[in-house]
C-alpha cells in the first residue's frame, strides 16, 4: 500500500508544477456543466471522497473542460485513491499539452518508480 505520506506529498508537487488553483465560487444560477462538475469534484476532495471526485473531474473532460486545469486536479486525485496507473495516462496526457513544464516528467518518473518497486497500487474502477 502506498502510505498517505508520500501520496500527499506527489499530489503536492503536481498541484505546485501546474499552477492549479482552486476554481471561481460557482454562482448559484450557473448552468455550465463542466464547471458544476469541477466544483463537485472539490467538495467531494474536501470531504475525503477521492474516488467521487475523480469522476466528477472524468466528467468535467468529457463533458469538454479545459484539460490543462483539469488534468492537474484529476492526476493529483488518482495518486491520492492509490490509483497510480491511472495516473500516468493522466500525467503524460498533461505533458503533451504543457511541454514547457519539465516537473510533469520528474513525476511520471517518480510515479513508474513507485509502481514498478512492488508498491501496491488500489486500483479502482471509477
Amino acid at each position: 500500500m502506498i502510505s498517505k505520506h508520500l501520496c500527499a506529498t506527489l499530489a503536492l508537487a503536481l498541484t505546485a508544477s501546474c499552477g492549479s488553483k482552486s476554481a471561481a465560487p460557482l454562482e448559484p444560477q450557473s448552468t455550465d456543466p463542466v464547471d458544476r462538475a469541477v466544483h463537485m469534484a472539490e467538495l467531494y476532495t474536501s470531504k475525503g471522497d477521492i474516488l467521487t471526485a475523480s469522476r466528477y473531474l472524468e466528467a468535467a473532460l468529457v463533458m469538454g473542460g479545459d484539460e490543462a486545469t483539469i488534468l492537474p486536479l484529476l492526476a493529483a486525485a488518482q495518486i491520492r485513491s492509490g490509483r497510480l496507473h491511472a495516473s500516468l495516462g493522466t500525467i503524460a496526457r498533461l505533458s503533451a499539452i504543457s511541454p514547457e513544464r519539465p516537473a510533469l516528467n520528474n513525476l511520471h518518473e517518480t510515479v513508474t518508480r513507485m509502481i514498478g518497486g512492488g508498491e501496491t497500487s488500489r486500483e479502482v474502477s471509477p
